[in-house]
């Protein structure tokens, strides 16, 4: 759990700091790309605590839904296959690779909340 908080505020305060130095100056629109990388990396170490601790899983639902025990209830059913996120050619600062996040309550045969 500490390694996920850890890596998860890390990247959190880069993308601050990265916002920040725009912000007073030191640099342009492409900088400020840069620094929303991390934003996303720090939602993925965050992930892993999502199922254990309900709090951290409702920072992931859409407010909407947060209230929706059966979708709570499917989440916390087991994974199904190829659900979660999943990466492909994507290590940092590689191209042309992507990442990809599935619903846990995801069936190729059932409708889904998509």
């Amino acid at each position: 759990m500490g390694a996920a908080l850890a890596l998860s505020s890390d990247a959190a305060l880069a993308a601050f700091d990265g916002l920040r130095a725009v912000q007073h100056g030191h640099g342009d629109m492409v900088a400020v790309f840069r620094a929303l990388r991390y934003a996303p990396r720090a939602q993925e170490a965050l992930y892993p605590l999502a199922e254990k601790f309900p709090p951290v899983g409702d920072f992931f639902l859409d407010p909407a839904l947060r209230d929706d025990d059966a979708l709570k209830a499917q989440l916390a059913a087991p994974l199904s296959e190829n659900t979660g996120i999943t990466h492909d050619h994507n290590e940092p600062g590689s191209r042309g690779g992507f990442s990809l996040y599935v619903p846990e309550y995801y069936t190729p045969t059932a409708p889904g909340r998509w």
